[in-house]
Formats: structure tokens, sequence, C-alpha cells
């Protein structure tokens, strides 16, 4: 009795090992394939890795060994803890299922390579990083937490909601540039969703209104964007300049994106609601309040009154995710 129970523990174990091994990530659930179809294989799809042997070991095999599987429309990994040794063997399960999440870097509100520099009175409701210096004269109403590799605002009394860290650890920018190789956007067929700007000057004009039904539009070179609009994904290989007053999306459906492989920069009067991405500066010429995700490989330059508001909950599907676990418990047989 007190062997099976041994051996029943030890085989959980080995399963609990493998679910909380990172090579669990690496599966083909990481590429989205898998998510999509949910098809499951009904393979091993691993060699049982050996997690007690050496030459010197003499006890039993304990392993385990991953399969796919689904759920419903769930997507699952089946960890199979086993133990042989003696003339017996067995073996526990355990299932752990996944969920998709925005990278970090698209839920840290402001973020940015280089300095960040607030020319005027900044209302924050979100928080801010730089990898360089961060420079902002705050409002005392703001809500926010402020780090910075190199040096960040000195904050006094009367600001209750806002905290300022300098000498912070860097944070990992992602790039555009590397976004649109990895997704092969340069070779992607015009259609409906995929719409590729006129580029025959190495430029692209945009001029949006209303809801843009959720397209995408690519410019191979520089993008000068105007007009108020929502639900729009626009990418350019290039710089990306917004002319003029505008309204784009709205702080409770944060539908827009502007991915640029160069520099960012809004002209005028804007309420801007989106993810903000460049591989160079992104810069705020007038009073404007921007909201979403910010995220610059550059600096950031925000000239004249500014507010952000931070907003993680993003529709726009073509935001960089990756895959996270979400729960595992153990498949009980009936």
């Amino acid at each position: 009795m007190a062997g099976n129970q041994r051996m029943a523990a030890l085989s959980l174990m080995a399963a609990e090992y493998g679910a909380s091994r990172d090579e669990v990530l690496a599966l083909p659930i990481s590429d989205g394939s898998f998510i999509a179809s949910c098809v499951p294989s009904h393979e091993r799809i691993e060699p049982a890795v050996d997690i007690a042997s050496s030459e010197s070991y003499a006890g039993p095999v304990i392993s385990y060994q991953y399969e796919l599987a689904c759920y419903g429309s769930e997507i699952t990994v089946l960890v199979h803890g086993a133990i042989k040794g003696r003339g017996d063997e067995m073996e526990r399960i355990i299932a752990v299922q996944f969920e998709s999440e925005l990278l970090p870097a698209f839920t840290q509100g402001m973020l940015a390579h280089g300095n960040v520099t607030v020319n005027g009175g900044a209302l924050l409701f979100g928080n801010v990083h730089s990898n360089s210096n961060v420079s902002v004269k705050i409002d005392a109403e703001s809500v926010s937490n402020i780090t910075a590799v190199g040096e960040a605002p000195v904050i006094g009394e009367g600001y209750e909601n806002v905290t300022s860290s300098s000498g912070a650890e860097e944070k990992d920018v992602p790039l555009v540039s590397e976004f649109f190789d990895s997704s092969n956007v340069y070779n992607k067929v015009a259609g409906e969703d995929f719409v590729i700007l006129d580029a025959s000057d190495s430029s692209c004009d945009f001029l949006g209104s209303g809801d843009m039904g959720g397209k995408t539009y690519f410019c191979n070179g520089e993008l000068t964007v105007s007009g108020s609009f929502n639900n729009v994904t626009l990418f350019a290989n290039g710089n990306i300049d917004h002319n003029g007053a505008s309204n784009l999306s709205d702080q409770q459906s944060v539908d827009v994106a502007m991915f640029s492989t160069g520099s960012i920069a809004f002209n005028g009067k804007n309420d801007a609601y989106g993810v903000f991405w460049a591989d160079g500066d992104i810069t705020q010429n007038g009073s404007s309040v921007i909201g979403g995700s910010m995220i610059s490989g550059g600096a950031m330059t925000l000239n004249g009154g500014f507010t952000f508001i931070s907003n993680s909950d993003i529709s726009v599907e073509v935001v960089p995710s990756q895959v996270v676990r979400d729960s595992w418990q153990e498949v009980v047989s009936t």
C-alpha cells in the first residue's frame, strides 16, 4: 500500500514538473495554429524525458511526456507523469490550459528606450518607463508610477497617487521592423482587409473617416495621416505624420493602431486612443489627449498640455501577444 502511494506521489510530481517547465510553452501551441484549430494530435509529441536517471541511479525511472488535446475549444497540453520500476508502473496526468496575453510592452502605458520629455504640464493616468531619463512636470491629480533606468523626476508633497524611481531595470522595447519581418508584412497580397497604399513616390496619404471596418492599410514609405476615424490599423515602413485636429477611437474602445519602422508625430490638437508603436521617436505637438499604449524605440517628446490615459483593454488583433499558462489540474479517470 505504501509503495503504491509513493509511486502515485512520484508520478504526480513528474507530471507537475513537466507542466512547470518553460519547454511546454515551446510546443506547437505557441505559433497559434493549434489554438485556431484545436485539433488534438492523439500522439505523444515529445520523447519521454527522464528526470531521475544517472549511471549510478538504480531506482525507478521517473519521466514526463507531452500530448496535445482539446477540451471543447480550449487548447490543452496533457502532461503524462510516469514511474516504472521492479515490474510496476504508474501514470498520472495533468491538463495544462493556456491563454493569449499582450506582450508586457503593450500593457506598460508609456514605454521608451530613449528619454521621455514633457514640455508643459502633464496629467497622467498610467505608468511611464524610460530606459534613459524622464523629465516631466506632473499635475497633482495624476495617478502614475514613473520609472527610469537613468533619472526620474523627484516627486514632492501633494502627489498622493504618483511614485517615481530612478535606477530602475531596463525593459524590453520590441521593434516594429522585427514584427513586420516575422509577420511577412512586406510580402502580403492586397485584399479586402489588407490594403496596400500607393507609394510610387515613397510616400502615401491616408484620409480616414468614421468606422474603417477593422482593415489594415500598409504604406511602404512615409505615411501622412489625417481625419477622425476608428477601427483601423496603419502600417508604415517609414515615418507616420498625423496632421490636423482629430479624434481617433475613444476611451472605451482602443481600436486604432499605428506601427512605424520610423517615427510617429502628432501635429495639432488630438484625442487619440490606440496603440502607437514606433522604432524611432514619438512626438506630440499641441495640446492632446492620448490613450491606450505608446511604445518608442527612440525618445518621446510631448510639447504642450498633455494628458495620457493608459488602457490595456486593446481590441486591435495584430498587437503582438504571447501564450502563457492559464491553469492546470489533474485529469482523474472515471
